[in-house]
């Protein structure tokens, strides 16, 4: 996937992301060995270059959506107790 085109799947799923953020992004997650890149060409200009997972960035995004599950099964048990010690009138005060 190509830069713009990642901005607008981004902005797509309501996480709108400008290109002059993106763009530094992908450059660190490039230097950090997390992606790598191939330069395609365009019929609406110069080369595109596209970006995809390397080997060690498809394993930081298991490890991070790992933490992310865990994290926001963590939550989800904290507001479901606390909405429910609030119903049953047992929440702090």
């Amino acid at each position: 996937m190509y830069g713009y085109e990642l901005t607008q799947r981004l902005a797509e799923q309501n996480l709108p992301v400008s290109g002059g953020s993106a763009y530094p992004l992908l450059a660190r997650l490039e230097k950090s060995g997390l992606v790598v890149t191939t330069k395609q060409p365009s019929t609406s200009g110069p080369p595109r270059k596209y970006y995809s997972l390397s080997e060690s960035g498809a394993e930081a995004l298991a490890v991070g959506t790992k933490e992310w599950r865990d994290i926001s099964t963590s939550v989800t048990s904290l507001l479901q107790s606390s909405a429910l010690a609030e119903i049953n009138g047992t929440g702090l005060k």
